[in-house]
């Protein structure tokens, strides 16, 4: 992809980017260490491949006994009503008439997410579980991080 596609992304997720010439390639682009998680996110629902992971992704967390009060509010049973990235602007909503995934989650962070396909599209499924972790970025921003450990 091109500097200017990379550079709308990150802008649009406020992620602070500086690009410098390159000769191997059309440009390298620069990044604060504590937005990493934040542009890679961003990048990756753009639809860009980012990795390796374990240098641009936080690790899957370990046992946290502070979890539940962190993950207290995506705690329980509930429907995505419509996702929005950055606030305001949405990317995903489910049609109208229909059920969005269902997310079941544990004060723990550990979660499942049950997205079942239309009628005889069952080749879309797209389900998941994992354990979910509130990420503290720059300027006291905290971002919402899924950790997909298994897709079904």
């Amino acid at each position: 992809a091109g500097a200017p596609i990379l550079s709308a992304t990150l802008s649009a997720s406020n992620v602070r980017w500086r690009a410098l010439p390159a000769a191997e390639a059309s440009c390298i682009m620069l990044l604060r260490e504590e937005d990493l998680t934040a542009a890679a996110v961003a990048l990756v629902r753009a639809g860009h491949a980012v990795g390796p992971s374990v240098q641009v992704c936080p690790p899957t967390p370990i046992e946290d006994q502070a979890a539940s009060s962190r993950n207290s509010q995506y705690v329980g049973a509930w429907s995505l009503l419509r996702r929005e990235e950055p606030v305001g602007k949405t990317v995903e909503e489910p049609p109208t008439g229909t059920d969005g995934p269902l997310r079941l989650q544990a004060p723990s962070g550990v979660y499942a997410e049950i997205r079942l396909p239309r009628k005889g599209e069952w080749s879309m499924q797209a389900s998941c579980a994992g354990i979910h972790a509130i990420v503290d970025v720059t300027g006291g921003r905290k971002i919402s991080v899924r950790h997909r450990v298994v897709d079904f």
